[in-house]
């Protein structure tokens, strides 16, 4: 498969439930499940739910990132985007809070990642060849 045929692949198709990706690539949903205060509504949890990155060291790390900052460089797709940048920008002009959190978050597990033991291979969840995770 060429390069572009991998970048459009991982173009969503249809809405899916944070909970049901994070568990299926193997996060550990123990205190999702456990912290809810709805026992019917676990998926939704709050706590969780709304999250943009989900980091256990050594295991597991998942970022929802958006399509359209993936790009082809040099035969390879490359996420560019600065999450520090983005919530300053929020601050700065009345944005949510819940942005500006979880893109500092984001920002934080992805700077943090490869200090937390996963290499490059962890991403084959994503079916990627390589994937370039930068936050400049």
């Amino acid at each position: 498969m060429d390069i572009q045929s991998e970048l459009d692949g991982l173009k969503p198709r249809r809405k899916q439930i944070v909970f049901d990706v994070v568990e299926s690539l193997g996060f550990d949903t123990s205190d999702w499940i456990a912290s809810a205060t709805n026992p019917r509504k676990i998926k939704a949890n709050p706590k969780y739910c709304y999250d943009w990155s989900f980091v256990q060291p050594k295991k597991v790390a998942v970022f929802n990132l958006w399509h359209d900052a993936m790009k082809m460089e040099n035969g390879e797709i490359v996420y560019r985007d600065n999450f520090r940048q983005n919530a300053a920008f929020h601050r700065a002009n009345g944005g949510k809070t819940q942005w500006i959190t979880r893109g500092l978050k984001l920002d934080r597990d992805a700077a943090q990642w490869p200090a937390a033991g996963l290499v490059d291979t962890e991403i084959s969840s994503f079916r990627l060849p390589q994937l370039h995770v930068r936050s400049r």
